[in-house]
């Protein structure tokens, strides 16, 4: 979250508590009677900590980290009762949730904590002789309402720090996966090609046709090894479409003309109107429509054909829609969902990698894809877009 977000969340919040610029003036009047106390206040908050080892377990740095927060605490009370109360203030603020995530403090220990510094404020108010009554109760007003606040600021840079850590171990989970996947992919050609050298290179016995069927397998397994690697990689390194407007039907004779030129007969296309445009990046649509393409074929059995049709959405601002249809076998309703997440197959090769991209090059688009399959009818792979725009 960057700072103009984090301001303009903080303004929405402040909306939320009620939090008015009276408010914010009745703390600043009370700063010279709760100043005196701020370093009680700070020993009150480290001597509780200290009693409770859950808490105290987090502060690896000894006497200088205790020492550092100590003066963090002190200046937070000032940067309180000073203001402004601007979005340096805000910044300044979130970094402290931040801090918290940080060194490993449980959430719950923050608002306990930020609880027991309340009290300790707002009992010396209220014991204050110099404070009128009226002022003492505007001001406890105040004070709880900005505090409401700065609970709230660090409590959201818990969520989005906590989020980011979520988000990092998964990518690491998803590296070890992707890791164990591609050793697997490749394993297997390099073991055929291991074993077909070393008979080319060993057996005397070999005529020219065994030789020569030796030389093909290992073609294929190079081949196999090169789409994995292609795969990895037009996952890893696809970047902002580059959009341009083009004719549907010119780009994808295009496209299955270069990706099956030798199959181009088992795919029929229907393009209503046939004057259809779309605003795209032509090759990363291309890559998306050729990976259902293939696998559809492959659904199929290389039995059928497949079918593709093209046309606007039942309301023209929803923009047009690519379905991708087979004659397969279909996809279990259990599974349709987790089909188009990375890593996910159903085959017994291949990283599962296909219908994440599919998903992304859709969605960098602005569009979505979506699946409808049943035994009966096959498997129907549509992808929406916005029109020409």
């Amino acid at each position: 979250m960057d700072d103009v977000e984090l301001w303009q969340r903080f303004l929405l919040l402040r909306g939320y508590v009620g939090l008015t610029e009276e408010d914010c003036l009745q703390i600043v009047a009370v700063k010279s009677i709760v100043e005196p106390h701020f370093e009680a206040l700070v020993e009150d908050f480290y001597e509780e900590i200290s009693r409770h080892k859950e808490v105290s377990a987090v502060l690896k740095g000894g006497a200088s980290q205790v020492e550092r927060l100590r003066r963090t605490l002190q200046n937070w009370l000032h940067e309180f009762f000073t203001g402004p109360y601007d979005q340096e203030y805000v910044r300044k603020h979130w970094k402290v949730g931040g801090r918290h995530v940080e060194i490993g403090l449980e959430q719950s220990y923050t608002q306990v904590a930020m609880s027991r510094l309340r009290t300790g404020i707002l009992r010396i108010i209220h014991e204050a002789p110099q404070v009128a009554e009226k002022q003492r109760q505007t001001a406890e007003v105040a004070i709880s309402r900005m505090m409401d606040l700065d609970l709230a600021i660090i409590q959201l840079a818990y969520e989005v720090n906590l989020l980011r850590k979520q988000q990092q171990a998964e990518r690491m989970v998803a590296i070890g996966q992707m890791g164990g996947g591609i050793a697997h992919e490749l394993r297997n050609p390099l073991n055929v090609l291991q074993t077909s050298l070393y008979l080319l290179k060993n057996s005397a016995q070999l005529d020219n046709a065994k030789r020569e069927s030796h030389m093909e397998r290992m073609q294929r397994q190079i081949s196999l090894a090169n789409r994995t690697i292609s795969a990895l990689s037009e996952f890893t390194r696809l970047g902002p479409p580059a959009k341009k407007t083009f004719a549907i039907a010119s780009w994808l004779e295009e496209t299955i003309r270069d990706n099956f030129p030798e199959r181009t007969g088992e795919i029929q296309v229907l393009i209503e109107p046939r004057d259809l445009k779309v605003s795209a990046d032509g090759a990363q649509l291309g890559i998306a429509v050729r990976n259902l393409i293939a696998n559809a074929m492959e659904a199929m059995g290389n039995k059928g054909s497949v079918r593709i049709e093209v046309g606007r959405l039942p309301r023209p601002e929803e923009g047009i829609f690519i379905d991708v249809i087979d004659q397969g076998p279909g996809i279990p309703e259990a599974i349709q969902a987790r089909l188009l997440e990375p890593l996910f197959t159903t085959k017994t090769r291949g990283l599962g990698l296909g219908l994440a991209l599919v998903r992304s090059i859709l969605e960098r688009h602005g569009g979505s894809v979506q699946i409808k399959s049943s035994s009966s009818e096959g498997s129907v792979f549509r992808l929406k877009l916005s029109s020409e725009e």
